[in-house]
């Protein structure tokens, strides 16, 4: 064989076991890279688009057929990813942990995505830290901006940071999803975020500093909307601004808005948030003084599911019904306000601290990540320095100089971000308090206005009547007597008796004192009606309030705190 053959051989021979090794190299690469069965790749193609048809598909598949872990976890990862996209609440966070720790461990490229449905997983079952938790897990990802799931992130962030009334925290991630939106050119989401961003700046109670941003933003927004033409967006647009301007004091701009709202509602009868614009058209009827109506309206919103409609609804049905002077109605629907009320400050005041710990915690992790980027970069020089020490020892002693200085003002600039979040975190608790004291204001009103009710049901009772009997025959009172005292305040005062003993065990002629006092009787009518002198009487409640505040007191401040229970 001549040598030009020979060769000719060797590379053949050569490009043949190339070939090879490639196809063997590609197949492992295929087997590592794409471990999950093919159905359930193609169901997870389905959640975005059909979330009810993948889980019909997932709940097909006997689990118990999987070979691997890889497809077990799949799985499960699936069908908290097919649920959310279905808005439904998964009953528990069971199994959580497990899809998680899997996935860090086995496959990082699906983290973010782990991550983010864990962290809706959390926000659906009201575990707000949680989320917060695993929404900055995202954060921490190398996404592209314009990634969807940075971008969604940033936004159920800015829902929960809103939740807890940390205003600038809220806007800040609602500002950065619309930037990634404005990125991906997705103009439903730029106007959501731009409705959110001014939701977030007024907080509810827009002061006239705040209300020419809160207005730009919802008008930005609704201008977006009109560009695009998306008439539900522009409705909700023009209710969101219906709300700010009535809130602001301005009905005429509030109405205004609100008609052209209702304009498009009424030629679609399947606007999909009706209780959002019933929501502000009770509150500005009741703005306007037209009770009736506005009243129809907020108890439709009784039976809505969200709770602050309810809350909403309950609250303005409570102010009509003061402003009629309705006890009946005070009555039924204060009660109901305040327990709505409650069960909000449940979800949200707990976690208020735990959610500004999780945004100090979310600067320490970048000041982190900063570090480990500093010493990557640390044994990049080293092994260039093992490469190129016999070139030139200077190159080393050059890069050593650039890595120091690049640490110092690497230092510099995280201590003037954690001052800058001290001020940040400090200027979010005091906004943290605007809306809680304002419902503690409003609750007081109301409040006042039951005591007044209770008072007229007291000196209407038989009990009262059967007093006054005493008093004109000269009597002392009965053991059955009080009895019918007791029973008759406890139904109408709640939890009179409780919160008395509550702060000292009465003795049985103490506690007919103060049933006595809630009656409104002077001194000189308990003492009659007890057999006793009226300087007994005045040092028993004097000695009262010593023993249930802890402190010196006169009688008749006894008599005040005994007529606010």
């Amino acid at each position: 064989m001549s040598s030009g053959n020979i060769e000719k051989h060797n590379i053949m021979k050569h490009s043949s076991i190339i070939i090879v090794l490639t196809f063997v190299l590609g197949s492992l690469v295929s087997c590592y890279w794409n471990p999950y069965d093919e159905k359930l790749a193609e169901i997870d193609s389905l959640t975005q688009s059909y979330p009810d048809s993948a889980i019909g598909l997932l709940s097909d598949i006997d689990v118990a057929n999987f070979s691997s872990d890889a497809n077990r976890f799949y799985y499960d990862l699936l069908c908290l990813k097919a649920v959310d996209k279905a808005h439904y609440t998964v009953p528990s966070d069971s199994g959580v942990s497990d899809i998680v720790s899997y996935f860090e461990t086995h496959d990082e490229r699906k983290l973010p995505e782990v991550y983010y449905y864990a962290a809706k997983t959390y926000k659906g079952l009201n575990d707000a830290p949680q989320a917060i938790a695993y929404f900055q897990k995202v954060l921490d990802q190398p996404l592209d901006s314009a990634n969807k799931l940075l971008s969604n992130a940033l936004y159920h962030s800015g829902l929960i940071f809103r939740m807890q009334f940390l205003r600038e925290a809220s806007v800040d991630m609602f500002k950065r999803s619309y930037r990634c939106d404005s990125i991906r050119k997705d103009t439903v989401a730029m106007i959501d975020n731009l409705q959110m961003i001014a939701y977030a700046l007024g907080m509810n109670h827009y002061t006239p500093e705040l209300m020419d941003s809160v207005a730009f933003f919802y008008h930005k927004a609704k201008k977006l909307s009109i560009e695009s033409n998306n008439l539900k967006e522009n409705a909700n647009c023009n209710i969101y601004l219906s709300t700010a301007y009535s809130n602001n004091g301005n009905l005429t701009l509030g109405e205004e808005f609100l008609d052209s709202a209702e304009l498009y509602i009424k030629n679609n009868q399947d606007y999909p948030d009706m209780d959002f614009y019933n929501t502000a058209r009770a509150q500005l009827l009741f703005e306007k003084k037209d009770y009736d109506a506005s009243e129809s309206i907020c108890h439709e919103l009784l039976q809505s599911k969200e709770i602050f409609k309810r809350q909403n609804a309950l609250y303005y049905l409570s102010l009509i019904a003061a402003a009629h002077h309705n006890a009946e109605d005070i009555d039924r629907y204060l009660p109901r306000f305040k327990e709505v009320t409650d069960s909000i400050d449940l979800i949200t005041a707990s976690e208020a601290t735990a959610n500004a710990n999780a945004l100090y915690n979310y600067q320490l992790r970048e000041r982190e990540n900063m570090r480990l980027k500093t010493e990557s970069q640390s044994r990049l020089y080293i092994i260039t320095l093992l490469i190129a020490i016999t070139i030139a020892m200077a190159l080393a002693f050059f890069a050593y100089r650039l890595k120091r200085e690049k640490e110092r003002r690497i230092a510099q600039a995280q201590i003037a971000r954690l001052k800058q979040y001290e001020k940040q975190h400090n200027q979010q608790k005091k906004e943290s308090n605007v809306a809680p004291q304002s419902i503690n204001s409003q609750i007081a009103v109301l409040e006042q206005e039951m005591r007044k009710v209770n008072r007229k049901k007291l000196v209407t009772s038989d009990a009262y009547q059967m007093l006054r009997k005493k008093l004109s025959e000269g009597k002392v009172l009965k053991p059955a007597d009080m009895k019918l005292l007791d029973k008759t305040i406890n139904t109408i005062v709640e939890g009179f008796k409780e919160n008395l003993f509550s702060t000292y065990p009465l003795s049985q002629q103490e506690y007919f004192i103060c049933l006595l006092l809630k009656f409104d009787l002077t001194a000189t009518e308990i003492s009659k009606l007890l057999g006793r002198s009226g300087g007994a009487i005045t040092l028993a409640r004097r000695r009262l309030f010593v023993k249930l505040f802890g402190k010196d007191g006169s009688a008749a401040e006894l008599d005040d705190y005994i007529h606010s229970l």
